[in-house]
């Protein structure tokens, strides 16, 4: 018999293969020979050398590609293609090596990587040599050119070269790479020593890897050894050191081959990073292995299909895996206790110096910082502690909203829900108060110099404690920055800032409040307020242009009922009505002489002056800009103490 009953073109066509994975067709090919060696008894030899496509070569010398593969050759010295094992290869989903946990399919992707393969055997058979050669390939049949002839000498050996690797498929070109990925594959072989000796050879370049040597100089030892029970079902969970690979692992065995790999980060946010013992770094892989997944690994061994059991509960891979990883977890705590130490440094730092506004947040959840990778950034982290904060806040209005539904509310709980609230209601002040202080050090930055040793325009910094052309009822209460003059400027019916409220007049800022109780349109305002804004250290005023004459005349205006509400109704201003103005200028010497010829009072730190004028009945006050930051910082500075926070 030398033909597949069988259509192998079919076969191959719909066999299961990542193009990412292609190395697998040449490890499938590196298995049969790890088992065709344990078949002889011999401690044996795997030999892959590879040969490249150089026509294919990149002309760029910074990029790494060496073409595509044009030939891998797997040499070992096992038992070889007798009879029995060439008749079990003829066979799809042959149950010869069902004892070792062998699917009889893995040779249906060597051809979904490579164009054909051809192999070369050499075996013993009643005491005589023999020598076995045969072309696998892509057809119905499957086989050609099947030969078996008798030899003179008494060796074993088997060769099997793959040929021209297809365009789509990806192998790893650097030969340290696929060394990794075998070891990886067959990592309880290496650890338990009873791995053949395994050369990889690039024949390009004359470069040798003897992979065991390469393990033993990469592999930092077992951490631990446990048992793992899901659902009645018994694993073992082994935990290794390793400089080997690119991250930390946790890969599930088929038959002590690796069937699935995932990265243990997405379960153990700690291990985005190599790990440290003294000097030393390394990363973690860890191994699953068990009936369970020997039974359940699909014929491709590329993924688990479970089956349904009548007496018992089927479990899937993701309950094995978050089993797994709480395990590994508490197993190399000693690695992760300084990367915990760390993040708990950093989220103290962010919270003392950026987002006092969550300190409640980890008081009440300080586990919040398992959730935060050592590489997140200060916006992730935010981010989290966003979403942490708002869990919080529905869980305290339900829980509220309990205790006001019941018929009696009792003491202690009503105690609880008020800390609750006080707690948010913290957290809400210290987003504002670091607001503030992010506009004072806008502030600060504007009444400085330019580059060019100019100072800003007037428009620039009016905008920036209000918008201009704008009125109450367009802009929201949090872009109102009046506080840095005064905090009762937050509060007000209506404000107009530097709109026209009669045909030639238009103060920076014009605020109006109604009286609070039984107001209607023919009420008095019960107060008025202007505020006008002068550029830093200017000092290029003329008489006309003399600010204190320029608010009295404002004031004229609005007492002599010229000044409309923006529903075109008079401003009803009576002769009690008071009135409080603010000019924010700097004490230049014409603006000193200005305030002393009006006769107006220095306050007691020389940033400014007031007067409060009778006729008027005006309290006016001309504030420097260094006064109005000195005395904003001042009062913004007890709140960050308040909140925790070092000003």
């Amino acid at each position: 018999m030398s033909l597949m009953h069988l259509n192998v073109a079919r076969k191959v066509r719909h066999y299961r293969l990542s193009k990412s994975r292609a190395y697998v067709a040449i490890f499938e090919a590196i298995s049969n020979s790890i088992d065709a060696i344990k078949e002889r008894e011999t401690s044996g030899s795997i030999s892959v050398s590879f040969k490249r496509d150089t026509s294919q070569t990149s002309l760029l010398p910074d990029i790494e590609d060496s073409g595509r593969l044009k030939e891998v050759t797997v040499s070992d010295d096992g038992i070889g293609f007798n009879n029995e094992n060439y008749s079990s290869f003829l066979e799809s989903d042959t149950a010869k090596k069902e004892q070792l946990g062998g699917r009889g399919l893995g040779r249906f992707s060597w051809l979904k990587v490579f164009e054909k393969v051809e192999i070369i055997s050499h075996f013993v058979a009643d005491g005589k040599g023999h020598k076995r050669t045969f072309t696998f390939e892509r057809t119905s049949d499957g086989i050609s050119n099947p030969s078996l002839i008798g030899t003179d000498d008494h060796k074993f050996s088997t060769t099997v070269k793959f040929v021209n690797q297809k365009k789509e498929w990806e192998i790893p070109k650097r030969q340290i790479t696929f060394a990794e990925k075998l070891i990886e594959h067959f990592l309880p072989l290496f650890v338990s020593g009873t791995a053949p000796k395994i050369v990889l050879a690039d024949d390009d370049k004359g470069d040798k890897i003897i992979v065991n040597d390469y393990f033993k100089q990469h592999y930092k030892g077992l951490i631990s050894e446990k048992p793992l029970d899901v659902l009645n079902k018994s694993f073992l969970l082994s935990v290794h050191k390793t400089c080997i690979g690119s991250c930390n692992s946790l890969v599930l065995l088929a038959n002590y081959r690796a069937t699935k790999v995932v990265n243990l980060s997405k379960h153990i946010v700690d291990l985005e990073n190599k790990l440290f013992d003294k000097d030393e770094e390394f990363f973690i892989i860890a191994f699953i292995k068990g009936d369970y997944l020997d039974s359940g690994a699909s014929p491709e061994r590329d993924e688990f299909r479970f089956g349904y059991d009548e007496e018992q509960d089927e479990i899937d891979v993701k309950a094995i895996i978050t089993q797994a990883s709480d395990i590994i977890k508490k197993e190399i705590s000693t690695y992760l206790q300084p990367i915990m130490e760390k993040k708990k440094r950093r989220l103290e730092n962010i919270v003392s110096t950026v987002s006092p506004e969550y300190r409640h947040v980890i008081a009440k959840n300080p586990a919040i910082v398992d959730e935060i990778s050592p590489n997140a950034s200060d916006t992730e982290i935010e981010s989290i502690l966003h979403r942490e904060e708002y869990k919080q806040k529905q869980a305290t209005i339900k829980a509220i909203e309990k205790i006001l539904k019941a018929n009696s509310m009792e003491h202690e709980k009503v105690l609880e829900a008020f800390k609750e609230i006080a707690e948010t209601a913290k957290a809400e002040l210290a987003k504002y108060v670091l607001w503030r202080k992010h506009i004072i050090n806008l502030l600060e930055k504007r009444i400085s110099w330019n580059a060019d040793k100019t100072f800003e325009k007037e428009e620039t910094l009016h905008n920036l404690f209000y918008s201009m052309r704008k009125t109450s009822n367009e802009v929201p209460h949090e872009a109102n920055n009046l506080w840095l003059v005064d905090e009762r400027l937050n509060f007000h019916s209506y404000l107009a800032s530097d709109k026209y409220w009669d045909e030639e007049s238009r103060p920076d800022v014009l605020i109006y409040n109604s009286p609070v109780l039984f107001n209607n349109s023919e009420n008095p305002e019960n107060s008025f307020v202007v505020i006008e804004f002068k550029r830093p250290s200017r000092n290029d005023y003329d008489e006309e242009e003399n600010p204190i004459d320029q608010v009295y005349e404002y004031i004229d205006k609005i007492r002599s009922k010229k000044a409309k509400h923006p529903n075109g109704q008079l401003i009803i201003i009576t002769e009690n009505t008071p009135c409080y103005v603010y000019i924010i200028s700097d004490l230049t010497e014409k603006m000193t002489k200005y305030c002393r010829k009006n006769d107006f009072i220095i306050t007691h730190d020389g940033l400014g002056f007031f007067y409060y004028h009778k006729e008027y009945r005006a309290y006016i006050e001309v504030l420097s800009y260094q006064k109005v930051l000195k005395d904003s910082k001042q009062r913004n500075r007890i709140f960050m103490k308040k909140i925790g926070v070092q000003p």
